[in-house]
């Protein structure tokens, strides 16, 4: 029997930056514009009568649908920029029935409340969305396809050259590689950033949103471990970690962010006199304890029974087994595809801005059913 392949093939082309003025080694959160999607191309392919629209109106129905980011500013999420966002707090909307896509979040502040707790905000842009609807005329069930070829997400090496020799004539950033590695010629330099620029893919994620079965898939194709959706974090990029003061014991303690249950069982180490070491590479993740606040300790608070969430995330070994959506001969189905960096992961730093990849998708029916 021949299966039916459905082809998405997501074209990110021409990601530039507007800030040129920040260090190699801080982390993203502080940016305001990063990258963005130039082309999205959506391709359904093969013998199947299986057909694609991005309305689901009777008429609409094709084999084949193009956005370009100059063209359709408000299809690709306001003009696509693309900046980290987390999908942390998936379970709280995914229980709201009216929620019709997923919903990301972010910080702006570190403010906390009474339970020392900082306030997450919906993220309205910063990623790629796009409402999808498939139709099938018999009953199937497609997931993505992990065969050889058929998934790719790999920079652009001639377009990350570019940008990288237009950073090294940034005067700050040969001062900072002169300041690590003396003596390098302009070509390793310009090796070294397109290494990071390359890396850049590894906290990107594709999610697939089933609005009808209220199933929501996150594929990290460059999974390596756990991604916790929490913990402390230097967000303004002021080479401290974020802090508070505690209205009980006027002392100061860092900052929880994210996913985080039993905030009560949080261990802090004593303050000292002086700021902790300053780390090899600063970034939101790695950075300083100032002199006289508590420090975070993840371990013992975990150990504690404080809870930090574990992105809900699938690999490439499990995307063809655990990723599943159905569909019923005759009836369109909604699906919301999503292209973001998730925030939480350790690579997503500002190591990797201005890098330019291409993502090809291809689905394919992973079964045949009588009936659902």
């Amino acid at each position: 029997m021949n299966r039916k392949n459905i082809i998405i093939s997501t074209i990110v082309g021409s990601i530039g930056i507007a800030v040129l003025g920040l260090s190699l080694s801080l982390a993203w959160y502080n940016t305001s514009e990063n990258l963005y999607v130039d082309t999205v191309v959506i391709n359904v392919l093969g013998e199947e009568n299986i057909t694609i629209s991005n309305s689901g109106l009777p008429g609409t129905f094709t084999d084949s649908l193009k956005f370009r980011q100059n063209e359709d500013k408000n299809t690709l999420s306001d003009a696509g920029l693309f900046t980290p966002v987390s999908s942390m707090f998936k379970s709280t909307w995914l229980e709201d029935d009216l929620k019709t896509e997923p919903e990301m979040y972010f910080y702006t502040n570190s403010a906390v409340n009474i339970n020392h707790a900082p306030s997450a905000e919906v993220a309205e842009w910063g990623y790629y969305k796009q409402h999808l609807w498939l139709y099938s005329t018999s009953n199937v069930v497609v997931t993505i396809s992990m065969d050889e070829g058929e998934f790719n997400l790999s920079e652009i090496e001639s377009t990350n050259r570019v940008y990288a020799e237009k950073l090294y004539t940034q005067l700050y950033v040969r001062q900072e590689y002169e300041q690590k590695h003396p003596g390098w010629t302009k070509e390793q330099v310009v090796e070294d950033i397109m290494m990071h620029l390359a890396n850049m893919k590894k906290c990107m994620r594709i999610g697939l949103f089933d609005v009808s079965n209220r199933n929501h898939f996150i594929f990290d194709p460059y999974k390596d471990g756990d991604t916790l959706l929490g913990g402390r974090a230097d967000l303004f990029l002021n080479r401290y970690y974020d802090s508070y003061r505690d209205i009980d014991d006027l002392e100061y303690y860092e900052t929880i962010f994210g996913e985080v249950t039993n905030r009560d069982k949080a261990v802090y180490l004593p303050a000292e006199n002086t700021d902790s070491p300053e780390p090899e590479t600063y970034s939101s993740f790695d950075s300083r304890t100032k002199a006289g606040v508590h420090g975070f300790d993840l371990d013992a608070s975990l150990a504690n029974g404080l809870e930090i969430a574990v992105e809900d995330s699938l690999s490439v070994e499990d995307v063809e087994k655990d990723l599943y959506i159905p569909l019923k001969g005759g009836e369109p189905k909604e699906i919301v595809l999503m292209a973001y960096m998730e925030g939480w992961d350790k690579d997503c730093t500002n190591q990797h801005m201005g890098s330019t990849f291409n993502l090809d998708m291809k689905f394919k029916i992973s079964e045949y059913r009588t009936n659902h």
